[in-house]
């Protein structure tokens, strides 16, 4: 079997953009050697979707950036057989900024706002009044609960 194509021989794939409200996927039959940039052109990306700039760097093929990890650009990779042939679009908010943002890092340390039911400067587990290594008994709290960071008792 040769590996070289026949002339006129065509490849069926699919080009997609999506926006949060809409998305199109147009599937093609392109020649073979079409490369994912001009499948984007064939698909009319730019003229279905105006608001989304087309940049070759941000085209990749089955969630795949074109470009990184040994993939050739989009404006050289030659489109294949099945191949799904994705626009990216620019995100809207830094995805490690939301997560932080979610988590509460990166804020002001307030215990009392924290929703933790304790006032700042109380630690849970010892009762209001309490200091660590004060009570009758070295390393317990009058509540009976052992203190935490008090120091052996001298001499023993």
């Amino acid at each position: 079997m040769s590996s070289v194509p026949e002339v006129g021989a065509t490849v069926a794939i699919e080009v997609a953009c999506a926006l949060p409200e809409r998305q199109l996927v147009v599937p093609l039959a392109v020649p073979v050697g079409t490369t994912a940039l001009a499948a984007v052109a064939l698909a009319g990306i730019a003229a279905a979707f105006p608001e989304v700039a087309i940049d070759p760097a941000r085209i990749g093929v089955h969630g795949r950036l074109l470009g990184t990890r040994g993939l050739a650009p989009a404006a050289r990779y030659p489109v294949r057989a099945g191949d799904r042939v994705e626009v990216y679009r620019p995100l809207l908010a830094d995805p490690k900024a939301a997560r932080r943002r979610r988590a509460g890092i990166g804020q002001p340390a307030s215990m009392s706002d924290s929703g933790t039911g304790t006032a700042s400067g109380t630690v849970p587990g010892i009762a209001s009044g309490d200091v660590a290594g004060t009570a009758s008994e070295p390393g317990v709290s009058s509540a009976g609960a052992p203190a935490f960071g008090t120091a052996a008792p001298e001499g023993k």
